[in-house]
């Protein structure tokens, strides 16, 4: 008995706090899925003609660009592989012998080729490498997305863009989300309502009724019997009017009720 305790004491699986070493805890990671990757099936549909290497925008690599000259029109169409609720963005720029991006504008469409497309807006990137992260003023549903390169720091020949990411839910996730919310306000009205105006507690009335009833019932057997003066009482004093049941009507002396024959 004892080796087997000792075995199961050996096996058991101890559970831990998720702290470094030094006690301190690690920040949660959130890992945010990116629509505009080619893992999660995003394509390139459209680009500028003098403008190279767009795929690349589509890829989580640091080695590999867009490049075009800066002084063209820059721009590509990504479509990505379902409607994506469009919250934030993300400009990734890693080369260093070229020049950086400065503005550019969004585009988004649910359908392509259209001739309108909805503007999500104009951003400013900073003078800075890495990646940098635009919040959408107005998230928007998108299908499609056309970025337009419209400036950029420094007098480089070339301008180059590593990546782009977008950021957002599905429409089924926002949907589910919305959901959510709607429920949770309406349970917070449904406990304001009933914190202000309670309902009142069911209090049982059982026997009162018949209370009542029998008082009446007894008040119409005494008229009865003062109407028919003697001939309601027989030669002992005692009445011959049947005595009513609390809650129905008394009935009149001499009447019988005869029972019903449908006789032909």
């Amino acid at each position: 008995m004892a080796a087997a305790a000792a075995s199961a004491a050996a096996t058991a699986r101890a559970m831990v706090p998720d702290v470094e070493d030094d006690g301190a805890k690690q920040p949660k990671r959130v890992n945010l899925q990116n629509y505009a990757s080619r893992d999660s099936g995003a394509v390139l549909l459209e680009a500028s003609p003098a403008s190279k290497g767009m795929q690349n925008l589509l890829l989580d690599s640091k080695d590999k660009y867009a490049i075009s000259p800066c002084e063209d029109k820059q721009w590509a169409v990504l479509g990505l592989s379902e409607d994506i609720l469009v919250r934030s963005l993300v400009i990734g720029s890693h080369e260093k012998y070229s020049s950086l991006l400065k503005e550019f504008q969004v585009l988004a469409s649910q359908t392509y080729p259209v001739n309108e497309w909805l503007d999500l807006g104009t951003f400013t990137a900073k003078f800075v490498q890495g990646e940098q992260t635009f919040e959408i003023p107005q998230p928007a549903f998108a299908r499609y997305l056309k970025f337009k390169f419209l400036s950029h720091y420094g007098d480089e020949f070339y301008c180059t863009v590593s990546q782009v990411k977008v950021h957002g839910s599905t429409m089924l996730e926002s949907f589910q989300h919305e959901w959510q919310q709607s429920s949770a306000e309406v349970r917070e009205v449904q406990d304001f309502m009933m914190k202000k105006d309670p309902k009142p507690s069911a209090v049982g009335t059982v026997g009162a009724g018949a209370g009542v009833g029998g008082g009446a019932a007894d008040t119409t057997v005494e008229a009865l019997a003062s109407e028919g003066g003697g001939g309601a009482h027989g030669p002992t004093g005692v009445s011959n009017v049947e005595p009513a049941t609390p809650g129905s009507a008394p009935k009149s002396p001499g009447v019988q009720t005869a029972p019903f024959c449908d006789c032909v």
